[in-house]
């Protein structure tokens, strides 16, 4: 399993997505941007400890800094790979991508259908046409992501991208939304909102998308338990251990959403000193290799495999 470091640049973002955990209050924003004159001298420091640099957001392509920190990263013998949601995307963009020497990038858009998907996210149709220039100007050793955003409301879109992503060579990941309870407005898309009729219809779906792999197919298991509010059992989460988060102010977390545990800050301490915490290796982390935690909004549930 590859070492991964969450990067998130920045938390402006130039989307406003209904269900994004920023926007819901489900995580503060403080709208910040790292800058490259902070971490040059800590980024050396990765190669120990990390495989791949995962730059994310926010908006990560909105971090003028962005192609700086990512050629440091790439000179220190690190996979470098990146989350957009796509909206700046066009030529120009592409080929920095491309020349820095980006292997993944991963672009969120929850249907090919433009008023389905703009009415989660927006801007459907200038994404999915950088999409496709993304296509045209991919390198050989560059992977495409789509990250398919799965709601009560695009059911019915999880089958169409999943041909267009096996027509086009990419890789499609299936995200279930979590959704603030507190905000009355958007709880039409929550997942646990289901019919049982809706229920089937995701399952079936998504054991298409799953195909033979195994670890599809149990991950299939776990989104159907979680939406029945059941505990999925004997899992295995990486986060926190071999994966770990780091903010626009410099902290470290476990993953996303366990902003509750601070493990330390990179601007003020060696990266080895705040992963080999005694104390969080000792009480925490156990708690979160066994997934005692999970739930529809992991960002990486989709690597959680059973044990």
């Amino acid at each position: 399993m590859l070492r991964k470091l969450y990067w998130t640049l920045t938390n402006y973002c130039n989307l406003g997505c209904r269900y994004c955990y920023y926007n819901t209050g489900l995580a503060k924003r403080d709208f910040r941007l790292n800058h490259y004159r902070d971490y040059q001298k800590i980024i050396p420091q990765f190669k120990e400890h990390f495989d791949e640099i995962i730059f994310t957001g926010g908006e990560a392509l909105l971090n003028e800094d962005l192609f700086k920190i990512a050629a440091d990263c790439r000179r220190q013998g690190l996979k470098i790979s990146l989350l957009t949601n796509g909206v700046l995307l066009n030529k120009s963009m592409i080929s920095k991508i491309i020349d820095c020497g980006f292997t993944t990038v991963s672009v969120s858009l929850d249907s090919l259908d433009q008023q389905i998907n703009d009415h989660q996210r927006g801007q459907g149709a200038l994404v999915l046409s950088n999409l496709k220039q993304l296509i045209r100007q991919r390198h050989p050793n560059l992977t495409i992501e789509i990250m398919q955003t799965i709601t009560r409301q695009n059911l019915s879109e999880l089958l169409p991208m999943f041909h267009f992503c096996q027509k086009n060579n990419l890789i499609h990941w299936v995200d279930p939304v979590e959704i603030n309870p507190k905000i009355k407005p958007i709880q039409k898309m929550a997942l646990e909102k289901l019919s049982q009729s809706e229920q089937k219809q995701l399952a079936q779906a998504m054991l298409v998308w799953a195909g033979s792999s195994k670890d599809l197919v149990d991950y299939t298991q776990a989104v159907m338990q979680l939406i029945k509010l059941q505990k999925p059992t004997n899992l295995f989460c990486p986060m926190g251990t071999s994966h770990f988060v780091l903010d626009v102010d410099g902290s470290i977390y476990p993953c996303f959403m366990r902003r509750d545990v601070c493990l330390g800050n990179l601007l003020e301490q060696p990266l080895t000193q705040i992963i080999q915490n005694k104390a969080y290796q000792k009480q925490t982390q156990p708690k979160l290799q066994k997934a005692s935690c999970v739930s529809l909004g992991c960002v990486n549930m989709t690597m959680v495999n059973k044990i």
